[in-house]
């Protein structure tokens, strides 16, 4: 280490350097105590990964301190408790984090349910409940207007396809007189068929008979 510090003070590069710089030195100049950290030996819970040495904040007395605190609101036992259930909360987060398995296995023991918070709260405001009423209203009013359409549409359909049919009717009679060759008119007559339901479908299928 001497011969290393004199080497270091008699380079050319540091001949023209300050005082501070020459001070400094490298790390092996620096004189900081190095605390060695503790050895865990191979049979450590955090090598391992045993799952019996993880133990939350007071899960034993925890249904006893909530059968009290109902008795007593504003003691305490109420005040603990929730402390331990934020320390469990923060807990159980981290290890959902962390390992999986593990946060199943210390739910199952201790026989809980893990609700976690939302990130994000809407908080409720006036300008905010105003547009969704609005958009509920917009949209309650437009399914209205369409079923109305659509009802006005469904009485003009035998109107449409009887008169649908009377023109086939005329063309197929012209065709025959004239011994013109067989057009589509017999595909659009059976099609016209399917399309017909309404309560005077009988009153509109006996002109398909001359038909055929």
């Amino acid at each position: 280490m001497n011969n290393l510090r004199k080497l270091y003070k008699e380079t050319l590069i540091l001949s023209d350097a300050k005082n501070l710089i020459l001070k400094r030195g490298y790390k092996f100049n620096v004189d900081v105590p190095w605390v060695k950290p503790e050895k865990k030996p191979f049979y450590h819970p955090d090598k391992t990964g045993d799952l019996k040495s993880f133990e939350l904040p007071e899960s034993s007395c925890f249904r006893l301190n909530v059968e009290k605190s109902e008795e007593f609101k504003r003691g305490k036992v109420k005040a603990s408790l929730t402390n331990i259930l934020k320390e469990r909360y923060a807990t159980l987060k981290k290890l959902r984090g962390s390992d999986y398995k593990k946060f199943e296995w210390v739910l199952e023991q201790l026989d809980i349910v893990f609700k976690p918070k939302l990130e994000e709260v809407q908080r409720v405001s006036r300008k905010t409940s105003l547009k969704l009423l609005t958009q509920l209203q917009i949209e309650n009013e437009k399914e209205k207007k369409l079923a109305e359409l659509k009802e006005s549409l469904d009485e003009q359909k035998i109107s449409f396809l009887s008169k649908k049919i009377e023109k086939l009717l005329w063309i197929k009679e012209m065709e025959e007189k004239y011994k013109f060759p067989e057009t589509s008119v017999r595909k659009n007559w059976k099609m016209s068929k399917l399309k017909m339901v309404s309560k005077r479908k009988l009153d509109i299928e006996e002109k398909f008979i001359l038909i055929h």
